[in-house]
């Protein structure tokens, strides 16, 4: 059985797991994505561009580009983002050679069968 109409998995993290929410992405990954799209367009040249965000607020884009940082604080972001999709895909990746606490969880999944 198909995950989605076009879509076996999600095509960002791989997961069955969460329902799909749209352009063949779940429901975790969507947003981040949708996110990412939108802070990557930021340009302190265009007022226009810096459209807020869920967890950054428009005070915060105006403070940060009243100060100038504006790249760095899309940067950071961006990091943030892609971090968090990289943890979803490795969640969802059984052959994924993982390290510290997520070798130790999966020492314990395999010990107990994933009971």
């Amino acid at each position: 059985m198909k995950w989605n109409k076009k879509y076996d998995k999600c095509i960002s993290c791989g997961s069955t797991e969460w329902e799909h929410k749209a352009k063949g992405l779940c429901k975790k990954c969507y947003p981040l994505i949708i996110k990412r799209e939108v802070i990557e367009k930021w340009d302190s040249n265009d007022k226009t561009t810096l459209i807020f965000v869920g967890g950054v607020s428009k005070m915060a884009i105006d403070i940060v580009d009243s100060s100038g940082e504006i790249e760095k604080a899309k940067k950071s972001l961006l990091q943030q983002i892609d971090a968090r999709l990289f943890l979803f895909q490795q969640y969802n990746n059984p052959n994924t050679n993982a390290t510290g606490v997520e070798a130790f969880l999966r020492r314990i999944e395999k010990i107990t069968n994933n009971i």
